[in-house]
């Protein structure tokens, strides 16, 4: 609990607009919320006290809003899937969104960015299929780094992280101390949470290793085993 509290709070550095989370518990229950204040205060909410009486995979966001009004919780983070078996959380500005709105229209709920790639997934087959289109479409003038939970049909979840070059991303491998992998922004993040909570000594060995651009890593909650798949970077325009 500490950690992640203390992980949401730093990743505030990179947006104070809005706060929200998306996760499984140990039910296999879905849990979200959002809303828009700050993470400092976001952290002492029930919601996401709640979160922590365990979960298989939880990702936390912090919006530093460029389009669609804060004050309509629609346009914050987490974006959700009708099901509401997928959730996806997004890093940057899609420059095309003009471009593919209107495609998108009658699926989009908000008027923020973000959420056309959620929608762009969930009309494909599966969701490399739908992340590739992603890329294909939003990648030429791209400027993002995602993460997303998918709760599947047969009750496997699966955690994934994509990018492209214009975002970053950082991964911990902490199997052997806590059984967890962590996914952030930067490294300053992760070393500012640890040393909060007073993990230093027991995580402050770790390799804060720089995911490449252009690949999806996907997680099995169940076997904690990663799959990487390599996306063929877009051609860029400006």
């Amino acid at each position: 609990y500490d950690l992640m509290t203390s992980l949401l709070r730093e990743t505030q550095r990179r947006g104070k607009h809005a706060t929200g989370f998306y996760g499984v518990d140990l039910k296999d229950e879905i849990m979200y919320d959002k809303m828009p204040v700050e993470a400092k205060q976001y952290v002492g909410f029930i919601d996401w006290k709640k979160t922590m009486l365990g979960t298989k995979a939880l990702m936390g966001h912090c919006r530093h809003a460029t389009q669609g009004n804060i004050l309509d919780n629609r346009n914050n983070h987490p974006f959700v899937s009708k099901s509401k078996k997928i959730g996806l959380i997004h890093n940057g500005i899609i420059y095309l969104y003009d471009k593919y709105k209107n495609k998108y229209r009658k699926v989009l709920e908000s008027e923020c960015d973000s959420e056309i790639i959620l929608r762009i997934i969930c009309r494909e087959k599966d969701a490399i299929t739908g992340i590739k289109k992603a890329f294909s479409l939003l990648g030429p003038r791209g400027d993002f780094a995602c993460e997303m939970i998918h709760v599947q049909e047969n009750g496997k979840i699966l955690f994934y992280f994509f990018r492209d070059d214009g975002r970053p991303g950082k991964f911990i491998n902490a199997f052997e101390e806590m059984g967890q992998f962590f996914f952030c922004s930067e490294e300053d993040i992760w070393k500012s949470a640890i040393k909060n909570t007073g993990l230093q000594d027991m995580l402050g060995h770790l390799k804060v290793e720089d995911i490449p651009p252009y690949q999806i890593w996907v997680v099995d909650s169940d076997t904690m085993k990663i799959f990487k798949v390599k996306v063929k970077p877009p051609t860029k325009t400006y």
